[in-house]
């Protein structure tokens, strides 16, 4: 069964805008849902292709412009949406499904949360993701410094603690993963094994299993009670996407290829989410702000498809572009080579990417805010 067929189900419901002043832009706006019989009346309308619908006798809708008009004061207007109610038993669980299809559900629906306010200023390595910093500074008492030896077992000894409450054939399945790893690369150099260690825990990512949600509630939450536990495999699966970052040639000769290159490529990739109206409030006063910056802390799945996206989009459509001059392929992986699912289409970006917001609209035939997002590359991690 491919993906298109599995598709998640929805349907709209009618809001206003119940601000004292609805047209205050500085305000966070709060919209109140219609009566479900006037939502319903509304919705035929417009599938019906109407312009316009009274409403409880007092009130029109225009469907063209989206505002509630007073019949009688016809300065009492005040803004109206429609938006998406995506169904939720609908979304993953579906007995018919295979496990790929199923995993790859779950981690294009997570709720990435609330992103963080940043500044290039205090950039980090690792693109700002402060977790896997800090992971690697103790766990190798500052040295900076991995070894195969030294991170296998506590990669394997943390997924085991935190699945112990786990079906027996999870953990298993990790389990021989895990070994099949380091068996296959017994005898080979450091660097080879660790490798495919990276390789290794990318796969487990993929897969329905408790490891990617643990992973990401930890780093979006910021989690430090998980930093021993869950901090080896965040560290393998960023390093898995930030490959050409291991490779790295020199500086010297990255920082030339940087100062004198003026190829510009641009990658559009999609992802659909969750967003408080406070979120998409701060959105729009940041739009178009060169100062402003944001980061989401968590892995980011994300697709080329925009219909793939939308799927999963309750309240948003984060549409990302990533310019880059020559590779820029250290900010995120396609995940299809190391998939189960065969049509797999996600593009996994690193945590602590940093962005700037172009443009919020909201789209009322979708019913959805619509937020363009610039993924931005810092001075000091294209040194790293």
């Amino acid at each position: 069964m491919s993906l298109d067929e599995a598709a998640p189900g929805y349907g709209y419901i009618w809001e206003y805008r119940s601000n004292a002043d609805p047209w205050d832009a500085e305000q966070v706006p709060k919209w109140t849902q219609f009566p479900s019989a006037t939502s319903l009346a509304i919705e035929n309308a417009k599938n019906q292709q109407s312009k316009e619908i009274f409403i409880e006798n007092n009130y029109r809708i225009d469907l063209e412009k989206y505002v509630q008009q007073h019949t009688i004061d016809l300065h009492r207007q005040r803004p109206i949406r429609r938006r998406r109610l995506l169904l939720q038993h609908d979304l993953i669980n579906n007995s018919s499904d295979s496990e790929s299809i199923k995993s790859h559900r779950e981690r294009m629906s997570y709720c990435l949360g609330a992103p963080q306010r940043c500044s290039t200023t205090r950039d980090m390595s690792y693109y700002g993701s402060s977790f896997v910093d800090d992971w690697l500074f103790l766990f190798s008492h500052g040295k900076l410094a991995i070894t195969f030896d030294t991170i296998f077992p506590a990669l394997f000894n943390g997924l085991i603690t935190e699945g112990k409450n786990q079906e027996t054939h999870i953990l298993n399945d990790i389990e021989k993963s895990l070994r099949t790893a380091q068996q296959k690369t017994n005898g080979q150099p450091d660097e080879d094994r660790i490798t495919e260690l990276e390789v290794c825990c990318a796969r487990l990512y993929t897969k329905e299993s408790y490891v990617y949600c643990m992973t990401n509630n930890a780093l979006r939450d910021d989690d430090r009670t998980k930093l021993v536990t869950l901090g080896p495999f965040c560290y393998l699966l960023f390093n898995y996407i930030a490959r050409c970052l291991k490779q790295k040639p020199s500086i010297r000769h990255r920082l030339r290829q940087f100062l004198h290159s003026n190829k510009t490529d641009t990658i559009i990739l999609y992802r659909g989410d969750r967003a408080s109206e406070n979120t998409i409030h701060e959105y729009r006063q940041a739009a178009g702000d060169k100062s402003q910056y944001f980061k989401w802390l968590p892995f980011i799945s994300t697709s080329r498809k925009k219909e793939e996206a939308d799927k999963f989009a309750q309240d948003v459509m984060y549409i990302i572009a990533i310019e880059s001059q020559l590779s820029n392929e250290d900010r995120f992986a396609f995940m299809a080579p190391i998939s189960e699912y065969i049509n797999e289409d996600e593009y996994l970006l690193l945590p602590g990417l940093q962005f700037q917001v172009k443009k919020v609209e909201f789209n009322n035939t979708q019913g959805l805010y619509y937020v363009h997002i610039k993924i931005i590359s810092s001075y000091i991690s294209k040194l790293h």
